[in-house]
């Protein structure tokens, strides 16, 4: 696949779709703007790549790289072409609800044995075998 990607906010995410008994494609829509003007780009996930967007939620800030596959569906004797831009990594850059993911540190809460062992001073004897 080639290396394209693609920066923007979450505007939509469909709902998975089952096409035949070997594909399983779930589109979304991401958002973009320059000098003021907002553009909009579908992407589909297939199969085994739409795992990519469970936990992403709309308006999350995120990154997409994609590869570009196009086809031919001919009806009637008429020529139809169509173009997709095929999603198959999502970095989450920023939740909608947080701060940018990479400043976010878990907040862990010192345990009550550690906390009451604060509080008692440093006239405890060590008790450790080393």
């Amino acid at each position: 696949m080639s290396d394209n990607s693609k920066r923007g906010f979450v505007y939509r995410i469909d709902d998975k779709k089952v096409i035949s008994d070997r594909l399983t494609k779930q589109e979304f829509v991401i958002k973009s703007s320059k000098n003021g003007y907002d553009s909009y780009f579908k992407f589909q996930l297939k199969n085994d790549f739409i795992d990519q967007i469970y936990g992403v939620k709309v308006d999350d800030e995120i990154e997409v790289k994609f590869g570009v596959d196009g086809s031919l569906w001919e009806k009637d004797g008429k020529e139809i072409f169509f173009t997709n831009l095929d999603a198959y990594n999502i970095t989450v850059l920023t939740r909608s609800d947080a701060e940018p993911i990479s400043s976010v540190e878990p907040e862990v809460p010192p345990t009550a044995a550690y906390s009451d062992a604060l509080d008692q001073g440093d006239d405890q004897t060590d008790d450790l075998p080393f």
